[in-house]
């Protein structure tokens, strides 16, 4: 069952990367990534694929340090359970970035009836970050995430 007023059944997803020279440290990697959605269930099983795929690269590819974040569509409470590969340092809110509703399909910022609390977006870096803090903001169904890294 899919939501045919979404276009994510149609794409392929992937991720951007930026290799971000600050000062005279070590280069840094930002990696940003948006995986595949799922309207009716907790995650779809093409973002545990690709998550796989993103894990892959950053443990074989990447010889610097880095910095993912974005849209994983897969709850932070889910994510141990279901990643095939070892995934380090993993840092998350305490508190929702969205909410849906698995029957209808529809999301919010905020709390809602019939809508179930979610963290869909965190980061994964290999360097020390502060605790991500989720801010409210109506300007999208997900709340934006924010951190502070020390160099």
């Amino acid at each position: 069952k899919c939501n045919p007023l979404t276009f994510d059944f149609l794409s392929e997803k992937g991720f951007l990367t930026a290799l971000i020279d600050i000062n005279d440290d070590e280069p840094i990697y930002i990696i940003n990534t948006h995986l595949q959605s799922c309207d009716f269930h907790r995650y779809d099983e093409y973002a545990v694929l690709q998550l796989n795929e993103l894990n892959y690269y950053l443990n074989k590819v990447i010889d610097k340090k880095y910095i993912v974040g974005g849209d994983f569509n897969i709850d932070i409470n889910d994510f141990n359970k279901i990643i095939t590969q070892n995934v380090k340092n993993v840092y998350h809110p305490d508190d929702p970035s969205i909410y849906i509703n698995f029957t209808t399909s529809h999301t919010s910022h905020c709390k809602r009836n019939g809508y179930e609390p979610l963290i869909f977006d965190y980061f994964i870096s290999t360097i020390p970050i502060s605790k991500p803090l989720v801010i409210e903001s109506s300007y999208s169904d997900h709340n934006p995430v924010l951190t502070y890294f020390n160099r």
